[in-house]
């Protein structure tokens, strides 16, 4: 907001000033824009608030909503809110709904889904999500009212190793551990993987393409992905070890195995 002088009287913290105009009414002057700006391409019906993309307000909107829409911006806000609904005639909007998760880290995240189908809300409460984005779920709401909860110190834990590997310096970033030849993954299983003194959380599954149960990041072999996960373990038949797209060198790390704790 800006500090102004006018007919020689001042004022602070001034958002905007309304002049009269030549031939009547006035116009309305506001301070420079907020400089954190973006633009959004829309194609749901919904409210949209600017926070949720990390920004002051919009700078462009672009609307594609089938069967038309028409948008308001909410006065005096700097674009922080719009609100997208359909032209007359067309499909009804569906309804936007609140999933709020916290984690076990105390980090919270909200997600929206848009649905009218009671259905739809039946089945995200009838899931357990134990993990979200790799982060253990203590609290998951639905519009406000919670479905799940966890409390983290009912768990118990099986450490089977805690030591380091050692990542080769190739395209393939293989890794042994011979301490654990003899260890095979139950598809289901919940483990627990600490790479560097990080957490990741991985439910063991079956791949039919290895015809191996694993646990980890699997797109790292399939795909060469480096986001995620950092390490794809499973046993060979004769060894155990996997891939990892961790630096060549060596690495502390820890594997545990879940054995109570839950909602």
């Amino acid at each position: 907001m800006a500090n102004i002088t006018l007919m020689g009287a001042s004022y602070t913290d001034v958002p905007a000033v309304d002049l009269p105009q030549t031939g009547g009414g006035t116009v309305r002057f506001y301070e420079d824009e907020p400089s954190d700006l973006t633009t959004k391409t829309i194609t749901l019906n919904g409210s949209y608030s600017a926070e949720d993309d990390s920004a002051d307000g919009y700078s462009e909107v672009t609307v594609n909503v089938q069967g038309g829409a028409s948008m308001t911006e909410v006065a005096n806000t700097y674009g922080t809110e719009l609100v997208i609904t359909s032209a007359p005639g067309s499909a009804p909007s569906a309804t936007r709904h609140t999933l709020y998760f916290e984690y076990e880290d105390e980090t919270t995240e909200t997600v929206y889904a848009y649905y009218d189908d009671s259905l739809i809300g039946s089945a995200i409460t009838a899931t357990t999500p134990t993990t979200h984005n790799n982060k253990t779920v203590t609290s998951a709401q639905l519009d406000g009212v919670e479905w799940y909860s966890f409390d983290p110190s009912a768990e118990t834990w099986e450490t089977v190793y805690n030591g380091t590997i050692s990542v080769a310096d190739s395209d393939d970033a293989e890794f042994l551990i011979p301490e654990l030849d003899s260890l095979v993954f139950t598809a289901g299983d919940e483990w627990r993987i600490t790479v560097d003194g990080t957490e990741y959380l991985s439910t063991a599954a079956y791949s039919d393409v290895y015809a191996v149960p694993y646990i980890g990041n699997i797109a790292i072999l399939t795909e060469g992905s480096k986001t995620g996960i950092p390490v794809f373990c499973f046993n060979f038949g004769s060894s155990f070890g996997g891939y990892s797209f961790l630096t060549a060198g060596n690495h502390a790390f820890k594997l545990e195995k879940k054995l109570t704790g839950g909602a």
